[in-house]
């Protein structure tokens, strides 16, 4: 509780919450998405999910531990999250535009292992990679902010307490996501956008305010670091 009490790390267990909501509506919403309004076969929404795996492995493995190294945790996961609201609107924007489910008047049909792939599908699967890469970026950035500012001898309870977070928005994203998806087909696409902004805002808030943590020294309810002893 004492860990918590941190503003910098209940910031990022906000973002951590929002983020991952995000995602988890886009997921549970997609495959509606597809077949309904583009009339996407199952053998195409297997390619879909297959690629969104895909993207997400090479670039946590490839990407994410390059630039790591180079940028700071705060910077990472903000620049991920600019990349998510860049993702969502893509997507809003793709059936937005009302160019029908086959884009008729500038198909572009490539054939890539027996699929035929149109300009729509183009806009599609970038969006989609968008929206990953931003994911991929925010997951270990925040994880890693949030640990390296909790005292050690609670991190454990803190990244419990963080997983919790994830599972329950995972919980209250499709609660959220499908009845706003019947109403309104790219609600949960704009939503998604709207909050990662949100979610840019606090970490810039986290990310200014608070400090790694050192021995003797801790956060008080301003965010200010001063000794323990005072």
């Amino acid at each position: 509780r004492k860990a918590l009490a941190i503003p910098s790390v209940g910031l990022l267990l906000l973002t951590s919450f929002l983020y991952v909501f995000c995602f988890a509506t886009l997921e549970v919403i997609l495959s509606l998405f597809l077949r309904e309004h583009y009339k996407f076969e199952i053998k195409e929404l297997l390619l879909v999910f297959t690629y969104i795996g895909l993207v997400l492995f090479f670039v946590q493995m490839g990407f994410v531990r390059r630039i790591s190294k180079r940028v700071s945790e705060g910077v990472l996961s903000i620049g991920g999250s600019l990349v998510m609201v860049g993702g969502f609107l893509l997507l809003a924007l793709m059936h937005d535009s009302g160019g029908g489910p086959k884009f008729d008047f500038l198909s572009i049909v490539i054939v890539i292992l027996g699929f035929h792939i149109t300009l729509q599908d183009l806009i599609l699967f970038g969006g989609l990679a968008v929206v990953v890469c931003g994911f991929s970026c925010m997951r270990p950035a925040i994880n890693s902010l949030i640990s390296r500012r909790t005292d050690p001898a609670q991190q454990g309870t803190v990244m419990g307490v963080t997983d919790s977070v994830q599972s329950l928005s995972r919980i209250v994203g499709p609660l959220v996501g499908l009845p706003l998806y019947h109403a309104i087909v790219v609600g949960p696409l704009y939503l998604g956008a709207i909050l990662m902004v949100v979610g840019i805002l606090l970490l810039k808030v986290a990310v200014g305010r608070g400090k790694d943590f050192e021995p003797g020294l801790q956060e008080d309810p301003s965010g200010q670091v001063s000794s323990a002893g005072e």
